[in-house]
């Protein structure tokens, strides 16, 4: 994230990285630590954006399941896997890595994996950008039932995190609620 981070930065955004473990602990895991440190950081200002990328975005969305958070205003997901990833469930089911890597599982496309039974969240603006050339997340599976914009970019999974391109959109949606689709 922290190349995007540094072009948010540039265009006036005041940026705080929270990162995680990736595949050390459970999607819910992660959640709750992401929901402690935007309680706290609550505390410091009054509203704020989220921007998060592949699993970041089912753990914001697991975070905000249950209880409205007023301060966040607009929240940007850079290919996540909404519906599940189908690599993640190949390689769930590869060797047992499942087993030693809860998200593999997680974040499978089997209709009851965790993050096809995470609810939506509609009292937040969302928008989604997709990577057409994503091998991880294919463009259907990102979408969100109340999602406020879609656009896909031609990028792969990882370059959205060093595209000109991408962080436009971000400020765009950050400030419209809409992306620039031209």
């Amino acid at each position: 994230m922290l190349p995007l981070c540094l072009r948010l930065n540039g265009e006036g955004y005041c940026v705080e990285n929270w990162g995680y473990p990736t595949l050390r602990s459970s999607v819910t895991v992660h959640a709750e630590n992401l929901r402690a440190f935007m309680l706290e950081l609550e505390t410091r200002v009054q509203r704020f954006h989220i921007v998060a990328h592949s699993m970041g975005s089912v753990i914001v969305r697991t975070a905000l399941q249950g209880s409205r958070m007023d301060c966040i205003k607009r929240i940007v997901f850079l290919a996540p896997p909404s519906r599940g990833s189908s690599a993640a469930t190949i390689a769930g089911k590869t060797f047992g890595i499942g087993r030693l890597c809860p998200p593999l599982t997680e974040l499978s496309t089997a209709p009851g994996s965790f993050v096809n039974s995470i609810e939506d969240t509609p009292d937040y603006e969302i928008g989604v950008i997709a990577a057409k050339y994503d091998l991880l997340v294919s463009v259907d599976r990102t979408h969100l039932t109340f999602e406020s914009d879609h656009v896909v970019l031609n990028a792969t999974h990882n370059s959205l995190l060093f595209s000109k391109q991408v962080s436009h959109q971000v400020c765009r949606f950050f400030e419209t609620g809409c992306f620039d689709h031209v």
